[in-house]
């Protein structure tokens, strides 16, 4: 099977770059874990796919999947528009029929992202399911348990394939759980609570548009009938609490860390949009750190009292579809996140599993809308059989224009 795989994954005898100039020339003498397991099962490397700069910030922002190295990354469906990030170059490839899948890496949204722009499947596996070893920002520290590593396809069915290959220890990423796989052909749907929401409350420029809010809110008829129930419920107030853990936890040491990886790589011409991010952030104290960690566990314990209720969440993954990549700040339409909380970056904070499905499309029909399939941690089975059921009645990707 052809495939291709972001650029931060370490692919033994071809050229890893990490979209940063310490590693232009950097050829890994081993594949990460992931790459392995699917070359492995018969995977054919066609290439590799941009990505911001370390996956964490490039030129245009995140959202762009720009670097300094390579330019930015072009939707199909508008090549004016934003791929988002950070795999954005592999949500493109995939969308156009170039792979048959790739590997991304999810940070904050950056598999999900990519997929809802580029009209695909991508899943955001349960932290910790999946070794990171071999990927440019691997494991460990503060922020482990919210990379995580996941595919992305043009179809649900591609995902539940995928996942459990790559899934499992390695004994190098000490975090990898070995939980057993759940089959989602095995799920009773007419079982299932669903839960969702269509806005997360955000105002102005990070409102949720009316064609992405409309799109949830079909895909939540499409399972009347289909489920035991389906209300519209959101634990708004925790949610913005971990939104603000979240922040203070992702600034707190300005940064330093993406300092760190620079100087690991000799890369010494860094993003010129992260430095001046950086500059105008000031360190929180060790007390402010250890606190704002506090209160994400415990917003995590709280979702998962409120998720007892129910087996499946359902929301946007973006407020917006695909922004033009010029646009006055760079691209957007990432996850809202001005007054409300981002639609991506709580569940890297709670471990949850997510699914991105397309299940929509803007009023003009051009750009393609996904939704985010969320369940408990462990949880894909459910996930992967409700994303599934949405694509059999959205009809999923569709071909872009190029």
């Amino acid at each position: 099977m052809p495939i291709t795989l972001k650029d931060s994954l370490d692919t033994e005898g071809v050229i890893t770059t990490g979209a940063t100039f310490g590693r232009q020339q950097y050829v890994p003498s081993k594949d990460a874990t992931v790459v392995a397991r699917v070359r492995k099962a018969g995977a054919i490397l066609l290439g590799k796919t941009n990505t911001p700069e370390f996956t964490l910030g490039g030129l245009g922002g995140i959202n762009a999947a720009s670097n300094l190295l390579y330019g930015a990354s072009h939707n199909p469906y508008d090549l004016s528009r934003t791929t988002s990030g950070s795999s954005g170059g592999a949500g493109a490839i995939v969308a156009a029929g170039g792979a048959s899948f790739d590997i991304g890496s999810d940070w904050g949204g950056s598999i999900r992202g990519p997929s809802n722009h580029n009209g695909i499947a991508g899943i955001k596996p349960t932290s910790v399911r999946v070794p990171r070893t071999g990927h440019i920002v691997d494991y460990g520290g503060i922020f482990d348990l919210w990379q995580q590593i996941g595919p992305m396809a043009r179809r649900v069915e591609d995902l539940t394939l995928i996942t459990p290959i790559i899934a499992g220890p390695d004994f190098h990423d000490a975090s990898c759980a070995p939980v057993p796989w759940a089959d989602p052909a095995k799920v009773n749907l007419k079982a299932l609570k669903i839960a969702y929401c269509a806005d997360n409350g955000a105002k102005g420029e990070g409102a949720t548009d009316e064609d992405t809010k409309k799109t949830v809110r079909q895909a939540a008829k499409w399972l009347e009938g289909a489920t035991a129930s389906v209300k519209e419920d959101v634990p708004q107030e925790i949610f913005e609490r971990l939104r603000e853990a979240r922040q203070t936890l992702t600034n707190g040491d300005g940064w330093a860390f993406y300092v760190r990886l620079a100087n690991k790589w000799g890369t010494k011409n860094f993003s010129p949009q992260r430095k001046a991010a950086m500059a105008n952030l000031k360190p929180v104290s060790s007390a402010e750190m250890v606190e704002a960690w506090e209160q994400s566990d415990l917003c995590k314990s709280q979702l998962l009292a409120w998720m007892t209720q129910y087996d499946v969440f359902i929301c946007p993954t973006a407020n917006k579809p695909a922004q033009p990549i010029d646009r006055e700040g760079g691209a957007g339409g990432g996850g809202g996140a001005s007054d409300g909380w981002p639609y991506t970056g709580v569940f890297n904070s709670t471990g949850w599993p997510s699914v991105v499905v397309r299940c929509g499309s803007s009023a003009d029909g051009k750009l393609p809308i996904g939704l985010q399939v969320v369940a408990a941690p462990w949880r894909e089975d459910l996930c992967l059989a409700v994303a599934a059921y949405l694509e059999s009645h959205s009809g999923g990707w569709k071909r872009p224009p190029i």
